[in-house]
């Protein structure tokens, strides 16, 4: 067996109390996970042991809340491609900052794997055509404010993310979606991209943008509004340590787009979030669906259209995954890689604190 249907089978006889049982059969365990899973997510009663539960699951799937989504994810490319061989299946390649197996990963990868992959409809379209893989390109930059009395707000700050669909048979790039867009885009462009072809993406370049996006500040302000679903969680702490005027989390899109609400979050989604938030979310969710919206825009007119264009003048980019993301990153995202402050240290400006507030730097 699998060491996720070992946790499988080790979850589910811990969930239904029993002390000792007898290891259901493999072909069970899948049905049998689903019922148990799809219980806790529409309310069901945890169990007192939950949180061991939770953990040893979400550690065999390699991915934080990978409990409720049940999928399984590589580190190792070359083994997620040798899997992808044997099964006949393309390879779905996350590229992030700090790691999916932890809580404080990115923004953009924590609602991938809260939004996305639990979705019912992504999931499927996930178990069925592809291998997963994730690879980190930096670790996230975390703030810590102390508001003091012990409280304590912790936030990722800056970065983007995106999905490559590599072909098993040679390793090269096929298809790419940067950012986030809703369950329901996300799933038909999942269906479409496992049989695509470079040239196909290539021809992206050529729709037409239906907005114009409302842009200002230097590289990491900008950066951040590609991502709006993230400005939202982390625009008012960027502000306010760059002493902001709310500019960052206020202004994303243009005010007189016609922007309307992502459809609705499917049930297996929001149990996920109550969960995750100890109760009601409903206002959250209506929120979410607005930034999805906007989410979607400006990754699917924007800038996959700019990726695509940065493929057709230079082909041989697909040929090889990590150059490709390493350009996107920098000319799309504009975001710096190799900048170990990721942009948030500026060295003309006098902070009146010793060593500039900073530790650790070379």
């Amino acid at each position: 067996m699998t060491p996720f249907r070992l946790a499988v089978a080790w979850a589910l006889i811990a969930m239904s109390g029993a002390a000792s049982a007898a290891e259901p059969p493999v072909e069970e365990l899948w049905e049998l996970y689903e019922a148990a899973v799809a219980s806790v997510l529409a309310g069901g009663e945890l169990p007192g042991s939950w949180p061991l539960i939770r953990d040893r699951l979400d550690a065999a799937t390699g991915q934080k809340d990978g409990w409720a989504s049940g999928l399984a994810w590589h580190t190792d490319l070359d083994a997620a491609t040798a899997e992808a061989r044997a099964t006949g299946r393309a390879v779905l390649s996350l590229r992030m900052l700090g790691r999916l197996d932890e809580d404080l990963s990115c923004a953009n990868s924590r609602l991938f794997r809260t939004l996305l992959y639990p979705d019912p409809a992504v999931n499927a379209v996930l178990r069925e055509r592809y291998v997963l893989h994730w690879l980190s390109v930096r670790d996230v930059p975390v703030m810590t404010i102390d508001a003091g009395d012990g409280r304590l707000l912790r936030r990722t700050v800056t970065g983007n993310s995106l999905h490559l669909v590599i072909d098993p048979a040679d390793g090269k790039v096929t298809d790419v979606m940067p950012g986030l867009v809703d369950a329901a885009t996300f799933a038909s462009w999942l269906t479409d991209a496992a049989d695509s072809s470079a040239e196909r993406f290539a021809r992206v370049a050529a729709e037409q943008r239906t907005w114009q996006p409302v842009r200002f500040g230097d590289d990491e302000e900008v950066a951040m509004q590609l991502a709006v679903s993230k400005v939202v969680m982390e625009g008012p702490a960027f502000d306010a340590i760059r002493g902001g005027d709310g500019g960052v989390g206020g202004v994303v899109l243009n005010p007189n787009s016609d922007l309307s609400p992502a459809p609705p979050l499917s049930s297996r989604v929001v149990g996920l979030l109550r969960i995750k938030e100890g109760g009601d979310v409903e206002a959250k969710v209506q929120r979410l669906r607005r930034t999805l919206s906007g989410d979607k825009r400006v990754n699917t007119t924007e800038l996959r259209p700019q990726i695509a264009a940065m493929v057709a003048a230079e082909p041989a980019l697909m040929d090889d995954p990590d150059a490709l993301v390493r350009r996107v990153y920098a000319e799309v995202f504009r975001f710096d890689l190799d900048d170990p402050w990721a942009g948030l240290v500026d060295p003309d400006v006098f902070v009146a604190i010793d060593d500039a507030g900073v530790a650790g730097s070379e």
